[in-house]
């Protein structure tokens, strides 16, 4: 539910970026490149860095929704961003291909931080989860229906009716929803501390007791003992 959840709402993201980074950059082919590229990289930086944490013992349920929240908060900042008056090389009054070069660099800046979280969210969930093939076959399952589900939905018929300014809110605020229940829904149940015999017993158990013979002679008892030497002097009637 968690990895469907988080699916549709990085589609909602993608379908708002596509069309609102065209009027932060001033061109709507470079808008559409751009947000193909921040979602290539922040896959796969935020793969990269979900691989440390898993490999430092970090990956944790807390890790996982301040992921969430990140892209939440991220998001809206994207949108803030995209929905201003002008762009920030016209406020600047920077006119050319340094003005586009500016609105390109302001734009990828702040799309890259939402952009790093969805690429954190599958492998901590996997991480998460216990270790079955199944149960990663089902979580990438759920990621690419989600995915198809929130781009044809999102696209035809929620997108026309509501606008990608109220989209990109409902899908912050998914996030933040998927975040608070990871918290619950993750959340490993404590084993007894009776399931497992104490280490004193195991070694116990599987060493001898002292003081009993173990029936098994040790190296030096086994070994043959020496000859007596005779000693070359003999008692004094003997010699006669």
């Amino acid at each position: 539910a968690l990895a469907l959840a988080s699916a549709i709402c990085a589609a909602s993201h993608e379908l708002v970026w596509g069309r609102l980074l065209g009027r932060a950059v001033g061109n709507t082919a470079v808008g559409v490149g751009l947000t193909l590229t921040l979602f290539m990289l922040g896959s796969g930086a935020g793969s990269w860095l979900a691989a440390r944490l898993v490999e430092r013992g970090r990956a944790s349920v807390r890790s996982y929704a301040a992921a969430e929240l990140a892209i939440a908060l991220g998001a809206l900042v994207t949108l803030a961003h995209c929905l201003r008056d002008r762009p920030w090389s016209a406020s600047l009054g920077v006119q050319g291909v340094p003005a586009l070069v500016l609105d390109v660099v302001a734009s990828s800046l702040v799309t890259l931080v939402p952009a790093i979280g969805m690429g954190l969210t599958y492998p901590l969930l996997v991480a998460l989860t216990p270790p079955s093939p199944r149960r990663t076959t089902s979580l990438y399952a759920a990621g690419l229906v989600g995915a198809v589900l929130g781009f044809l939905g999102l696209a035809i018929v929620v997108a026309p009716r509501v606008g990608l300014d109220a989209l990109g809110v409902a899908a912050s605020v998914g996030n933040a929803v998927v975040g608070a229940l990871s918290l619950v829904l993750l959340r490993a149940p404590s084993a007894p501390a009776a399931s497992s015999p104490p280490l004193a017993a195991i070694t116990a158990s599987a060493s001898p007791a002292r003081g009993k013979p173990s029936g098994r002679r040790s190296p030096s008892t086994c070994r043959p003992r020496r000859p007596q030497r005779r000693s070359r002097s003999s008692p004094a009637g003997a010699r006669r």
